[in-house]
């Protein structure tokens, strides 16, 4: 079975969060990123502050930031040995 890894997913959003910072400086607003990436206004701010999110809109994320979605997946079925 494989799980999402939420706390690394919010950890890289987090250290992309620079995008959204230069964005907000050359006068961008949330919702001007959100339409960019294909979200809402809100769900952009759901992301800054480090809430979860959909999956539809996690994939968007995920794209729009260039990072692998996969690299957030964990497989549980690996057993550690004793």
């Amino acid at each position: 079975m494989k799980k999402f890894d939420r706390i690394a997913f919010v950890r890289e959003v987090i250290n992309k969060r620079f995008r959204v910072e230069f964005a907000r400086k050359r006068h961008i607003g949330l919702r001007e990123i959100g339409k960019d990436i294909g979200i809402s206004a809100s769900t952009v701010s759901r992301i800054i502050n480090g809430k979860m999110i959909d999956i539809d809109s996690l994939i968007l994320v995920c794209a729009w930031i260039e990072i692998d979605i996969d690299e957030f997946i964990i497989d549980t079925t690996k057993r550690k040995k004793h």
